[in-house]
């Protein structure tokens, strides 16, 4: 962060204007991007699904849609915090935007839904990464002063997402196809993997975030849980039947609870903060 970041004008006024000159509020616009793609995504797919079944069938899959772009996005949220630690943010970023790229460009020429499906998980993993390395960028990147004023404009990204979604979807879907309403994100994501280099190019970007103690492993085994918990919750709202579906919930409870407890085993390592 630079000086000019953390002026003020005048008590608790902040001075945009230095912010924007000093390249710090361009690179929140930038990161706050992330979450604007993941966001809109997740409300776009309930004005574009018709169009998508019409054309490529399996409806009997359409629950799947979401569930699967929201275990993504967990488990990648979940993981992308701890990357930081080993990765660089700058390359965490372009990586995240590159994976969320990948995976729209599969939906958006996907033959089956069962293609289709798999691109919505991989665009999970890189729009759930962007979101939760956009939270860790307002850490490093920013003045603790002005941190309430950039969480509430993120919070603000969520509430336009809720219309410029199903806006994005119904238009592509009017207008073009249902596929260029994920070639839009295509695009999107790619154009952020790119401009990562340029953006964020400050120190703390460039480098992995210190660690304080020794180097502690990747929490697979919690995040494994976790993953398994997601699906079995989420198998349970599909094709709902009330004792099918209360086995999974109690199961993925289960699979919760078991999360819980071997995230707690390694507190070096641990995903969950052990305050809570």
């Amino acid at each position: 962060m630079t000086a000019a970041s953390g002026n003020k004008a005048g008590g608790d006024k902040i001075d945009w204007r230095a912010l924007w000159a000093s390249g710090d509020l361009a690179r929140f616009c930038f990161i706050s991007l992330g979450i604007l793609l993941h966001a809109t995504n997740e409300t776009m797919i309930a004005t574009v699904m018709p169009a998508m079944v019409g054309d490529i069938a399996g409806v009997q899959f359409v629950g799947w849609s979401l569930a699967v772009y929201e275990l993504g996005a967990i488990v990648a949220g979940a993981a992308a915090g701890r990357l930081v630690s080993i990765v660089a943010l700058r390359t965490n970023m372009m990586a995240a935007a590159l994976l969320y790229a990948a995976g729209a460009l599969v939906c958006a020429t996907a033959p089956s839904m069962p293609v289709f499906l798999t691109g919505r998980l991989v665009e999970g993993l890189g729009g759930g990464a962007l979101v939760s390395l956009a939270f860790v960028s307002v850490e490093r990147l920013f003045p603790r002063n002005i941190w309430p004023q950039l969480f509430g404009i993120i919070s603000a990204i969520w509430g336009v997402a809720a219309f410029s979604g199903p806006m994005l979807g119904a238009i592509m879907v009017d207008f073009l196809s249902w596929r260029w309403a994920f070639g839009v994100f295509t695009f999107g994501g790619a154009a952020m993997a790119l401009a990562s280099f340029a953006v964020l190019g400050t120190p703390q970007a460039k480098r992995p975030q210190a660690s304080a103690g020794p180097t502690s492993s990747f929490p697979f085994p919690a995040l494994g849980c976790l993953a398994i918990s997601v699906v079995l919750i989420a198998a349970a709202g599909v094709d709902i039947a009330l004792l099918r579906s209360s086995l999974f919930i109690l199961l993925g409870l289960a699979g919760l609870a078991l999360f819980f407890r071997v995230d707690a085993l390694k507190p070096r390592s641990r995903l969950f903060p052990s305050q809570l």
